[in-house]
């Protein structure tokens, strides 16, 4: 389901060639097809990416515990609350309101430190197939990323360890790999993690 953009697919005819004794008839014009939708090199339409997607938190909660033990931070009763929203308009508009609020505790030993991590954004960008994906990996470019709002806060101890649960950043790479169908959209570089998001 992976996808890229690619220019209009040609249009095709056949022509046959009819043979009377010794003489070729003229080629048969050609009946032109109607012109596909603007498609990425699997042939997905644009309009598969367009709309307004919600994050599904669980699923990426999910991940972000299993990334932080594997980066070996002792974390417990890891939760994500919240929501992520994306709309993508067919003109090449991007929208992003994050309001995800990371908790859990941190363990060492005998010791547990309770933390918890609140990242607000409300971000606009533009957005396109990337031209330069030759090898039709459903890559999209991300440009222009302007930041209308940000904040970050944290609560308990923990906090003062650094420790820094992964939140979808779009900001931060400037192609990110796409794949999607009529309800769900998976996007891979905006962090260590893959996205998984649910059309509303």
């Amino acid at each position: 389901m992976v996808r890229s953009l690619t220019s209009w697919f040609a249009l095709a005819g056949a022509t046959s060639l009819f043979l009377a004794g010794c003489s070729v008839s003229p080629p048969a014009a050609p009946e032109p097809d109607e012109p596909a939708p603007a498609a990425d090199a699997d042939g997905q339409p644009t309009e598969c990416i367009v709309g307004t997607w919600e994050l599904i938190v669980p699923d990426y909660a999910l991940q972000a515990d299993e990334y932080l033990t594997g980066l070996g931070i002792p974390v417990e009763n890891f939760a994500m609350d919240g929501a992520q929203v994306l709309t993508l308009t067919e003109d090449g508009l991007l929208a992003v309101d994050t309001d995800l609020t990371s908790t859990g505790d941190l363990v060492a030993g005998s010791t547990t430190l309770p933390f918890s991590i609140t990242t607000v954004e409300t971000a606009t960008a533009e957005w396109g197939w990337d031209a330069g994906d030759l090898a039709g990996d459903g890559t999209i470019a991300i440009a222009e990323y302007l930041v209308v709002e940000s904040a970050t806060e944290t609560a308990g101890e923990a906090a003062a360890a650094g420790v820094e649960p992964p939140v979808p950043t779009l900001g931060e790479s400037a192609q990110l790999t796409v794949d999607c169908d009529a309800n769900n959209l998976l996007l891979q570089g905006g962090g260590p993690l893959s996205a998984v998001f649910a059309r509303r």
